[in-house]
């Protein structure tokens, strides 16, 4: 099974943030030790991660977890502290009590979202930076030259840490692996690094990547689309192909480029009974997709229980080039699919019934 949540007509995979299947209970405390992770990370930014998602959160299901707690007392002290200071500091009041305002909407403790991710310290971090500007005036009317020093030492390392971090930007490949290895217990992480190996042309490391994936969370259906495009390009033995499509239709049956290359890698076995109630799945889920009417050409061509013609009279023959990218665009991947397009345009080896669907 596929585990999502539905919101505001909004469709979370569990994949993206596991938070969003636990209790009201569950949530909170994931989300208050999380959140110690975050408020450490503004201490010491180092190891820092793109990807919280599952299974490189641990879950929380009990408040009697000691992370649970030390959550509950690091929050209490927070609270004490700004009561304390109403009067005599203001601003510190100001700063503790801004901080879960400005983290409200994004916590996961409101309302669980599609996500949890550093990103969304950025607006907090400002109160963050508040209660430092305030200790370090306090410290330097009192120590003057010494704390000027560490303000430039901290400034220095700081700016070091984030030029060093943003390297990691320099192509998806570099981002990829740096996520994968920030989170190794990330479906995810391996499922993207995957995607980057794919464009650049190397389907070992992809089809590698895609099982680490599913080792990981067996329900995720992308990897197995992936891996049956990365399989193909490889000239895998079809089962291995079909068994990868199979998969992907089984944990997300509205998945229509899954449907569509499923159907028309049964067609190139010989296996048109197979093919036709795929087919018809994808035409009920969207009779204007794309892939329908060169799979029915195909199927047409193709007389119940005998082989396929090389080159049925009148049905167009979809070109492996093609393929992927007809997949592409029916999963909404426009970039990819046209990208995809080009390239088969380009080799010339769009034969002349598909050039104009294609080109359109």
């Amino acid at each position: 099974w596929f585990i999502v949540l539905r919101h505001e007509s909004k469709q979370f995979a569990f994949v993206d943030n596991p938070l969003i299947s636990l209790s009201v209970v569950g949530r909170l405390c994931t989300a208050a030790w999380v959140h110690l992770n975050f408020i450490w990370l503004q201490v010491l930014p180092v190891g820092l991660s793109s990807d919280y998602s599952y299974h490189q959160v641990p879950l929380i299901l009990t408040p009697l977890d000691p992370r649970a707690l030390l959550g509950v007392v690091v929050l209490g002290a927070a609270l004490g502290i700004a009561w304390k200071r109403r009067r005599s500091d203001p601003l510190v009041t100001f700063a503790i009590l801004g901080y879960p305002v400005l983290f409200a909407v994004t916590a996961n403790v409101l309302l669980p979202i599609g996500s949890t991710a550093e990103r969304h310290v950025y607006s907090p971090s400002l109160m963050s930076c508040l209660l430092l500007a305030l200790a370090a005036e306090r410290a330097w009317a009192r120590l003057g030259r010494p704390i000027t020093v560490a303000g430039l030492a901290l400034v220095a390392l700081f700016g070091g840490l984030t030029v060093a971090r943003n390297t990691t930007w320099h192509d998806d490949l570099v981002f990829f692996s740096t996520q994968v290895r920030s989170a190794p217990q990330s479906a995810k992480a391996h499922f993207n690094l995957g995607t980057a190996w794919a464009a650049q042309g190397d389907d070992r490391n992809a089809v590698a990547e895609y099982e680490r994936a599913i080792a990981i969370f067996p329900f995720y259906p992308e990897p197995f689309y992936n891996m049956g495009n990365a399989l193909n390009r490889l000239h895998a033995p079809a089962d291995e192909v079909i068994a990868a499509y199979r998969h992907a239709v089984q944990y997300d049956p509205g998945h229509q480029g899954a449907l569509g290359n499923l159907a028309l890698r049964l067609l190139d076995s010989e296996r048109p009974a197979e093919a036709r109630p795929v087919i018809d799945q994808l035409e009920r889920l969207n009779p204007g997709a794309p892939q329908l009417v060169f799979l029915k050409q195909r199927l047409s061509a193709t007389p119940k229980g005998h082989a396929p013609p090389a080159h049925p009279t009148g049905a167009a023959v979809v070109p492996p080039e093609l393929q992927q990218a007809i997949g592409d665009y029916a999963a909404g991947r426009t970039a990819p699919a046209i990208k995809g397009f080009e390239r088969a345009l380009a080799a010339g080896r769009v034969p002349p019934p598909l050039r104009r669907a294609t080109l359109m």
